[in-house]
């Protein structure tokens, strides 16, 4: 049994070999400490939910191109409703809500319309996108205070 015949293990490798690489060249080894690791933790498992949906629509033959935008978008509302003194769980909830809707969209554009993903998430990244710069222009909202210690690192 040969290893190299296995993708997994092979994805590995290379995974090992770009660490590697990372905590070699990185100025005064900065890539391997606890901190840049905990905070890369972090960033994983916010990218590894996001990819699960992504991963179950590559299964089926179709993609999401909008999701960046729509990711924003939430993020968008989350924080206007948030400066509305709202309680978190159900600006959490709306927000899910919020970014369930906007996929139900797609969804609905795809397969009733018959306009295939790519040009129906195309269309929508541009929207959601376009609709945040109307509320955020210039670049987004400073000086949020009182974060909850939930979002602190």
């Amino acid at each position: 049994m040969n290893l190299i015949y296995y993708r997994t293990f092979n994805i590995f490798m290379i995974f090992l070999v770009i660490f590697t690489l990372f905590s070699l060249l990185s100025p005064g080894y900065y890539f391997l400490t606890i901190e840049n690791l905990k905070i890369t933790l972090v960033r994983i498992s916010e990218f590894g939910i996001i990819l699960l949906g992504v991963g179950l629509l590559l299964i089926v033959g179709e993609f999401d191109l909008s999701i960046p935008s729509a990711l924003l978008f939430c993020s968008l509302i989350f924080l206007k409703l948030y400066k509305m003194r709202l309680d978190l769980f159900l600006v959490a909830l709306i927000v899910i809500s919020v970014g369930l809707f906007l996929g139900f969209i797609n969804g609905l554009i795809t397969t009733k319309a018959r306009i295939p993903s790519f040009i129906t998430t195309l269309g929508t990244l541009l929207l959601w996108t376009g609709i945040t710069n109307l509320f955020v222009p210039g670049g987004g909202e400073r000086g949020i205070k009182d974060i909850p210690p939930i979002f602190k690192e």
